[in-house]
């Protein structure tokens, strides 16, 4: 994106001395060039501004049509790219004054949103004592050099990368405390040489601002270039960087936040302040990103960058609360809330979250008063929203004392740990003397209850948290809680899922054991992308599987209706008729079509459903299709091992018709 691009090790050095006739074959060598003792780029293909996007300043007032036309792309209509406005800052929310509005016609020329960028720069914070600042520019220049092919008439042209530096030293004391310069930056190559075809610019503009000033620094290019000479490439600044340094024990002063100017904010904006507080910006790019070290309290260095990174601080699920007066990690198995016989064992279990949330509010309230009176109301709100959440915990919490809410609490406990272990392991079948054997044993890849009384599989905070919350809304009928939308925000991989199956599973449970016979559609899940409407559907086919065998092993009367889980996502993906779907299965089983159905596996045991290799001499065939059959006209899937519980039939469906 930016440049210069790494050559490999097996890079040769090519001598850019006098004429180059190359072979055919070395052509297509890697190759570099020393400069002054310093290995550059060797572009073997392409003109420099086709192979970089980022980090370019043109020659002023280059248009876009010009560079188009000289790399002969064709020009892109209504093309446009914005430079920065000197004349207006909106990201500091500067007053500028009558005499700035009046200045000089090169700060004005530097906003043309009718060219391409020509120019970077920075703006910083400094003490109204600092003296000194340094001003390093860094770039590259390319020069094309041509290369001759032995034995061809024609030639090609490569680019020659050389590095550029240009250096200004800014003496604060010669200027007053508000004013606007522009120097000329002259730049020069490693051996010191300057390179004089470019026209380099330093435009400075300072604001005294309370005891402090604020600084911007502007590079721009402002050579000059006539596309008829193909010089465009020539006189471009690629791979463009400002570096800012203070002297002696001199430092960077954060820029004021938001509430720190007394400006008015929305509640958003008074959250992200509260949130944010502690990180600091030292200074804004224009044209670009500004990025220095953040791992010190004393910023003296600065630089440009057209690639910020940022190192985002990482987030744990797992949280430690005081029990017995000893602060332990809080561990809730699923286990033992499945076998939990009554509500004072699931009090035990669950009350050291709720001890353990309310003792962490209580220390927010203690911090309260330390927050700078500007972020008070928006940390109040917080708390608030907190005691709000700790109350819904402990009515889910209460609500345990009855007996269905406790069993079906169970039931969704012992569903969601059977959906955890079973069913991810990818089981391969194959026909073996007219018999089905698989790389792994049904034994090994499914486990029942019994199998899993020392499992270690935990409820994370968030998640047992939101169960508890999303209690009230299901059982209560005239819950207040209905309306109220509740959103699990959580990095990817961290169990969000798994919290809303959950309440799911409760809600289903919950549902038969009010009434047996009372099914029907219960939750509907929809998800913006399809890829991860699969990725959902394979989870939550795990789930209803557990669920199902539940129904079936358990001694609580749950109905005769299965349950089961539809997908309805369109005929692209999965038929919407039976004989869309039949005429699917038989084409897959005359082997004129390898497509497979939306469910290729079985969720409750991982067998692979579809072709299946056959390794038997009395057979013809070498793949059969296993796991879909024609019933009476509609698709019925199945798991082809007659060891699993879903032998007869999945209670999953993808074909519209059925699920209607």
């Amino acid at each position: 994106i930016i440049g210069p691009s790494k050559y490999n090790e097996y890079a040769k050095m090519f001598n850019a001395e006098g004429n180059t006739i190359l072979e055919q074959d070395e052509l297509y060598h890697n190759y570099f060039w020393s400069r002054f003792g310093v290995k550059e780029e060797v572009l073997q293909v392409d003109f420099p501004s086709r192979r970089y996007s980022a980090g370019m300043l043109y020659p002023l007032k280059t248009k876009v049509e010009e560079v188009v036309q000289i790399d002969g792309l064709v020009p892109t209509e209504n093309m446009k790219i914005e430079t920065i406005n000197e004349n207006q800052d909106p990201s500091l929310e500067l007053k500028t004054s009558a005499d700035e509005n009046n200045s000089t016609n090169a700060n004005k020329s530097i906003s043309n949103n009718d060219y391409l960028p020509s120019s970077l720069g920075i703006t910083c914070r400094i003490s109204k004592n600092t003296k000194k600042i340094k001003i390093i520019f860094n770039g590259a220049h390319y020069k094309p050099h041509k290369v001759m092919i032995k034995g061809k008439s024609y030639s090609k042209t490569w680019w020659l990368r050389e590095t550029l530096i240009g250096e200004y030293i800014l003496d604060l004391t010669k200027f007053p405390d508000n004013f606007i310069e522009e120097v000329k930056l002259p730049v020069y190559n490693l051996g010191k040489e300057e390179i004089k075809k470019l026209e380099i610019s330093l435009d400075l503009r300072c604001r005294l601002i309370k005891n402090s000033k604020l600084i911007t620094f502007t590079v721009t290019n402002r050579s000059t270039t006539k596309k008829a000479q193909a010089q465009a490439d020539e006189m471009i600044v690629f791979q463009s960087e400002i570096v800012l340094s203070l002297f002696e024990n001199d430092y960077f002063l954060n820029y004021p936040k938001h509430y720190q100017r007394n400006l008015p904010m929305t509640i958003d904006e008074q959250n992200d302040e509260l949130l944010y507080r502690n990180k600091i910006n030292y200074a804004f790019g224009h044209g670009c990103s500004t990025t220095w070290n953040q791992n010190t309290d004393s910023v003296s260095i600065l630089k440009t960058t057209f690639l910020p990174t940022y190192e985002t601080t990482s987030m744990t699920p797992d949280i430690e609360t005081i029990q017995d007066g000893v602060l332990k990690p809080l561990k809730i198995r699923m286990i033992d809330l499945a076998n939990a016989a009554n509500y004072e064992e699931l009090h035990s279990l669950l009350f050291p979250l709720v001890d353990g949330y309310r003792d962490w509010i209580e220390e927010l309230e203690k911090e309260l008063q330390t927050l700078p009176e500007a972020l008070q109301e928006a940390a109040k709100r917080n708390i608030e929203l907190c005691s709000e959440s700790l109350n819904r915990i402990r009515n889910g919490l209460n609500l345990l004392k009855q007996e269905n809410v406790q069993t079906a609490f169970r039931l969704a406990n012992k569903a969601m740990l059977l959906q955890q272990v079973n069913g991810k392991t990818h089981r391969v079948p194959e026909i073996v003397d007219r018999e089905i054997k698989y790389n792994i044993p049904f034994k090994d890849s499914v486990s029942v209850l019994e199998d899993l009384q020392e499992s270690t599989n935990s409820w994370r905070a968030f998640q047992i948290a939101f169960f508890l919350m999303s209690l009230d809304s299901i059982v209560n009928d005239e819950s207040t809680e209905r309306e109220i939308v509740d959103l699990i925000w959580f990095p990817t991989g961290g169990g969000k899922t798994e919290a809303y199956l959950a309440v799911a599973a409760f809600q289903m449970f919950y549902r038969r054991i009010l009434n047996p016979n009372d099914a029907g559609v219960d939750v509907i899940m929809r998800y913006t992308l399809r890829l991860l409407t699969a990725d959902q559907f394979q989870r939550s086919s795990r789930l209803i599987c557990a669920m199902e065998y539940l129904r079936r092993t358990e001694q609580i009367d749950l109905g005769s209706t299965p349950y089961s889980i539809g997908m309805w996502v369109g005929s692209n993906t999965s038929p919407n008729t039976h004989a869309d779907s039949i005429a699917k299965l038989n084409s897959m089983n005359s082997g004129r079509n390898n497509d497979v159905f939306l469910v290729n596996r079985c969720p409750w045991c991982g067998s692979q459903l579809g072709n299946m290799k056959v390794k038997d001499k009395k057979i013809s065939k070498k793949k059969t299709v296993l796991g879909y059959r024609n019933e009476n006209g509609r698709l019925v899937t199945y798991c082809p091992d007659k060891s699993c519980h879903f032998n007869e039939e999945l209670p999953v469906y993808f074909v519209d018709a059925t699920i209607y």
